[in-house]
């Protein structure tokens, strides 16, 4: 009887398959439009705060390109801090492209999955101050993490390989590997191939291993910590993730399964602060003497940064204010469960 279910199964998803491959340019095409429209609508409602989104983006991947084209050009003299330059240039490149995700997700109205990536960028920004204000030895102690990191991720997947169905990392392969994490670990003291141990000497008076929050508190962004929780909701499968759908995305109107013109205000002016942090720490403290031009384009960033979270907030308000904050979906709205288990009406 097993096998014979199994095989009707297999003919019943076969023949559906069939039947969704033959309607999908009709079914691709209506919803492209229903998307695109949707898009644009967004657009046309949040046009003066995404427009100076851009413009913060644009402004601060040109200052920092300019100034690495700078610091490596044949000319120019040896940075005091080689390694310090060369960890705050990540940073600040990757600070761009996140920032660039950020802006894809918030132009298609995907409000959550841009707090997530503003998370990522608060790390970056917290991450570039602390290397800013630091010496080259603590720029190297965070570089050679790497070697850390890439020991624990390669023994993850040696561990998980088969069950994935791919090829394992070989012998050699994966000697290398614990070569280069047992040369930086026996530089350093104990504690340095835990997370966030090359921030050690940092805290030489505490007792306990550095996280995150010390450093989060160290670079004088703590103040941050309600968005950092609020984004876990956003990344983690929690209670309060799951309900926030309904509760906060869907402001108890709409359960929402993709996306909504709503809540860009939130991730889209905090990923602008977090993007300009990590541009002042890359130009404050990449080269050897700061240019009279970067401080001006500092400020310059900094006023649009701040009319962007004027802009986002004015927005949002008119959002809320009309219709009674209506929202609108791109999958359109679905009705809210009825009750909740545990507490009863919803």
């Amino acid at each position: 009887m097993q096998k014979a279910l199994n095989e009707a199964l297999d003919k019943g998803a076969s023949g559906i398959a069939r039947r969704l491959h033959g309607d999908a340019p009709r079914m691709l095409a209506e919803h492209a439009e229903l998307r695109e429209g949707f898009e644009q609508r967004l657009y046309d409602r949040w046009k003066p705060a995404l427009d100076l989104y851009e413009m913060v983006l644009v402004s601060c991947t040109e200052v920092g390109s300019d100034l690495h084209r700078a610091l490596t050009d044949a000319a120019a003299p040896p940075s005091d801090h080689p390694t310090r330059l060369y960890a705050l240039t990540l940073l600040h490149a990757r600070a761009c492209l996140v920032a660039d995700e950020v802006f894809a997700l918030l132009r298609t109205g995907h409000a959550a999955g841009a707090q997530a990536r503003w998370r990522t960028l608060h790390e970056i920004a917290v991450i570039a101050f602390v290397l800013g204000s630091g010496d080259n030895d603590l720029a190297q102690r965070f570089v050679r993490h790497r070697q850390v990191e890439r020991w624990k991720e390669a023994r993850c997947y040696q561990e998980n390989c088969e069950a994935l169905g791919r090829e394992p990392f070989s012998e050699q392969q994966m000697d290398d590997f614990q070569a280069g994490y047992q040369t930086v670990v026996n530089q350093y003291e104990d504690g340095y191939a835990r997370d966030w141990g090359w921030s050690k000497p940092l805290f030489p008076s505490s007792k306990h291993q550095p996280n995150f929050d010390d450093l989060e508190k160290l670079a004088g962004l703590g103040h941050n910590k309600p968005f950092v929780r609020l984004s876990h909701r956003a990344i983690h499968s929690s209670a309060s993730g799951a309900i926030d759908i309904f509760a906060l995305y869907g402001r108890e109107k709409v359960l929402l399964a993709g996306a909504s013109n709503a809540h860009l205000s939130d991730p889209g002016h905090g990923s602008l602060i977090a993007l300009s942090q990590a541009t002042v720490a890359f130009l404050l403290h990449g080269p050897n003497q700061v240019e009279a031009d970067n401080l001006l384009a500092l400020r310059g960033i900094g006023l649009l940064v701040t009319d962007a979270g004027h802009a986002f907030g004015r927005c949002e308000s008119d959002l809320a204010s009309e219709s009674g904050g209506t929202i609108w979906t791109y999958q359109g709205t679905q009705d809210p469960p009825a009750t909740d288990p545990e507490f009863g009406e919803a």
